[in-house]
């Protein structure tokens, strides 16, 4: 059975081409206002490769524990979960494999220098929130119920 879709972008477009939409607006940012970008100083640098490699950690950690508890990773058909993950890295998160994305993007300012990276991440941020996790989250109330709920009152959808 198909997700209940209340519009036609809900969990149809895959988050990791989200993340090239908000870095293509990174690029549009350079273009249209190209003495804006800086160069990254060594600390920048550090953090950039300190936000790469939280991305991945979050990516990879919540990739495990979802493929450990034998459900779905597809994020276009959150109606196919057999089961909600409440450990680990979703202990602090409801959404580890959105914010490693988000690191991903944060990581991308830094090489990049360019204040359109607030705009990338705002967009990238509300997209997904709007398109992608609140029909996850809905998927999963109807399929867990109170368990969610309880979930979800305890556990931060981000941060």
């Amino acid at each position: 059975m198909p997700a209940d879709r209340s519009h036609p972008l809900e969990t149809r477009i895959h988050p990791p081409l989200v993340l090239l939409a908000s870095i293509a607006l990174v690029h549009v940012g350079q273009l249209l206002l190209p003495g804006l970008t800086g160069t990254p100083t060594t600390l920048m640098r550090v953090m950039m490769w300190a936000f790469l490699v939280a991305g991945a950690g979050l990516g990879a950690g919540a990739l495990a524990q979802v493929v450990q508890a034998r459900t779905t990773v597809h994020p276009t058909h959150p109606e196919q979960t057999t089961a909600l993950v409440t450990t680990g890295i979703y202990r602090l998160t409801r959404n580890p494999m959105y914010l490693g994305l988000v690191c991903f993007l944060v990581a991308y300012g830094f090489h990049k220098m360019h204040p359109a990276v607030f705009v990338a991440l705002g967009f990238f941020v509300w997209f997904i929130t709007r398109f992608q996790i609140i029909p996850e989250e809905r998927a999963l109330k109807t399929k867990f119920g109170d368990a969610f709920d309880a979930y979800a009152a305890r556990v931060r959808r981000w941060i």
